[in-house]
């Protein structure tokens, strides 16, 4: 309703996850927003029964309901934060032609120009709080090829991006506002 409601057609969707204690019980809520001007809308949302993250079955099974009411060729892109990571999920993605964008994390393992493997910051010390950086070569993260874009945050802080889009220009404005684009 909501998706015919703004007139939507190709989309680029977020997925992000909050979990918190009400009383004795734990709320843990997974959901799926579609990106509308600057601000997620929930599509689809799942209570888990756990606490913590979500493993990449949960992830493709929300996904899979998009496509499924929506198609695939109303998809654009999906964007998330540093916890939708791991290899199941990279692979499932790309092998279903899902493009990325995903915040990855600082300590995430890719091998350097000498083929040694290192933690990603390693290879973006020099990265500047003024410029958005492309990474000159194709990495391998969590066993998926991807171009890798990095920035500083206000604090100086690495915000590391990984997209599946190996020709792309610039992911960070795939996701230059993901805080704004996560719903909870």
């Amino acid at each position: 309703m909501i998706y015919r409601l703004f007139g939507l057609g190709k989309v680029t969707l977020t997925i992000d996850r909050t979990n918190w204690k009400w009383g004795k019980s734990n709320l843990n809520i997974f959901m799926l927003g579609v990106v509308y001007k600057g601000i997620a809308i929930p599509l689809y949302w799942h209570m888990l029964d756990k606490r913590g993250n979500t493993n990449h079955l949960e992830r493709c099974e929300l996904i899979e309901r998009f496509i499924k009411q929506f198609g695939k060729d109303n998809l654009e892109m999906i964007v998330a934060d540093r916890e939708f990571v791991g290899e199941k999920w990279f692979n499932w993605l790309t092998n279903n032609h899902i493009p990325f964008a995903i915040r990855i994390k600082k300590n995430s393992k890719v091998k350097n120009h000498h083929g040694k493997l290192v933690q990603i910051k390693e290879l973006l010390r020099h990265v500047s709080h003024q410029e958005t950086y492309r990474h000159g070569r194709i990495l391998t993260v969590d066993g998926c090829l991807v171009r890798v874009f990095a920035k500083r945050d206000k604090d100086y802080g690495l915000v590391i991006v990984a997209t599946n889009q190996l020709e792309t220009v610039d992911a960070m404005t795939s996701v230059g506002k993901l805080r704004l684009y996560l719903l909870v």
